[in-house]
């Protein structure tokens, strides 16, 4: 009998979430790991979730920052993906070269993964990607979604192409 995690029915589309955490509080005195979700975070979590959830790229495996912030973005919209989440220090300010070291690690049988981090890691990820990304930011819960053929094991951001954006100011008010 064959494992269900086989991979030999595994997609050989690739496609990765690249989530910038959604809008956080800035309570006095919390240092920048243990800064919560702001009221605007909260809200647009559930709408950005949606949003993903009705494209053809729905995360079966998240992986966060160990901020409470991301932590928490993550967390809200794997409510309705119901995907595997994990934490990784390494997407907290991590470079392109540690977020690369990340994605191999990606079981196959997940055709869509997610990764929940901040800036400038994920702008520095959507640089390197051949998407001729030219943004100098990207708002927070923005979420682009890079597609690749080929497994985890060969996932490169520079042979990735942009399949999609989406931000929550243009959800607003649609969902």
């Amino acid at each position: 009998m064959k494992s269900p995690h086989s991979n030999k029915h595994a997609s050989a589309t690739k496609a990765l979430w690249l989530i910038r955490h959604a809008k956080s509080a800035h309570p006095f005195g919390v240092t920048d790991m243990e800064r919560p979700l702001g009221k605007r975070g909260l809200a647009d979590c559930p709408k950005v979730a949606r949003a993903v959830a009705d494209t053809p790229y729905v995360p079966t495996r998240v992986i966060a920052s160990d901020s409470l912030r991301t932590r928490q973005t993550a967390e809200l919209l794997n409510q309705l993906w119901d995907g595997n989440v994990s934490l990784d220090h390494a997407l907290y300010m991590g470079d392109v070269e540690e977020v690369e070291d990340l994605v191999p690690a990606i079981e196959d049988s997940h055709s869509c993964a997610a990764l929940v981090t901040h800036l400038p890691t994920l702008q520095d990820c959507m640089w390197k990607s051949r998407s001729g990304w030219t943004t100098s930011t990207l708002p927070t819960l923005a979420a682009v979604c890079l597609v690749h053929e080929g497994d985890w094991v060969n996932f490169d951001f520079g042979t990735a192409s942009c399949a999609l954006v989406l931000k929550p100011k243009e959800l607003r008010g649609r969902i």
